[in-house]
């Protein structure tokens, strides 16, 4: 009699389980649903006035598909670290930082793969071979500095001047600006378009000496996160980066280079931008064995300066 009497109440209990189940998972695709997709990025795409390639992108893409851009910036290292730390709870849909940095997304296993539409355009060098992420916008390492004879003097005692480190190379260009410092580092993208604001920045390249100026590439990479709550957003999002008019407004907008190799920008910034990379050779590093060792580096880095 009780033994009857249970198999109709075990039923009852799986089926509460089950609408349970079935509740969380509505819950979870209402979620993915969502007219949002968040971003961790790298700084310098995003205008000091609002008015820079993200601002016109975001906005763009908003008003094309109704899904809003909620944006968090820092320096490429600490999106990463953030990225990492939310692995078990993951928050962000789109990941874009830089070289080696991007390698190191994918080493920790935050980046799944994703081809979006339009990088079939974007040269081999500059998109990984599995997908997992691919340039948006080209870029190239370089110093801008206030002041070239200073700047020479500044170099050669770098270690002893050196203010300890910044959130990101975006924090530097103002302090050169005003002359707190007479040299850092930085990208053409983010220095020529702080230029615009900031007149006293110049930008240059290392030369040996007798020997053409040097730099190598350093572009803003994009990738899909892991379970990302909002993937097929981040999708869309990633589609639209690299869609022909996004990419004209790269230079016209933003100050940098398009990823893709079939679009041809004629507009003031980049005739100006092609003017500042005439006669500068241009080198690729091996970022897959820099990002799958950066930490070794940065403590070679900590030991050899006494950081």
């Amino acid at each position: 009699m009780r033994k009857s009497h249970l198999k109709p109440l075990a039923a009852v209990t799986g089926a509460l389980a089950l609408a349970a189940t079935l509740s969380a998972c509505g819950g979870s695709s209402a979620a993915s649903d969502e007219k949002v997709v968040t971003v961790y990025s790298a700084d310098g795409l995003k205008g000091e006035n609002g008015d820079g390639w993200y601002d016109k992108v975001f906005k763009d893409f908003e008003k094309k598909t109704g899904i809003k851009v909620e944006y968090v910036e820092g320096g490429s290292g600490e999106m990463v670290q953030r990225a990492a730390r939310e692995k078990s709870n993951t928050q962000a849909d789109v990941l874009v930082t830089l070289p080696p940095f991007i390698q190191q997304a994918d080493s920790k296993g935050l980046l799944t793969a994703y081809e979006p539409a339009g990088s079939d355009q974007v040269d081999g060098a500059d998109k990984s071979s599995d997908s997992k992420w691919t340039s948006v916008v080209n870029n190239y390492f370089g110093f801008v500095y206030n002041g070239k004879e200073p700047a020479m003097e500044y170099l050669k005692k770098l270690q002893a001047n050196n203010v300890g480190p910044s959130a990101s190379t975006g924090k530097l260009a103002p302090k050169v600006d005003k002359g707190e410092l007479l040299v850092a580092n930085g990208d053409v993208q983010m220095n020529y378009a702080q230029s615009k604001d900031m007149p006293n920045l110049g930008i240059w390249f290392p030369a040996k000496s007798g020997s053409k100026p040097t730099t190598f590439a350093l572009p803003y990479a994009a990738g899909l996160v892991s379970k990302a709550p909002h993937s097929a957003n981040g999708k869309k999002l990633l589609d639209f980066m690299l869609s022909e008019q996004a990419q004209k407004d790269v230079s016209e907008v933003g100050g940098g280079f398009s990823a893709r190799k079939d679009i041809e920008a004629t507009d003031a910034n980049a005739i100006e931008l092609s003017k500042l990379m005439g006669g500068v050779e241009v080198f690729e590093p091996d970022w897959s064995d820099i990002g799958a060792d950066l930490d070794g580096y940065v403590d070679a880095w900590k030991t050899a300066t006494g950081s």
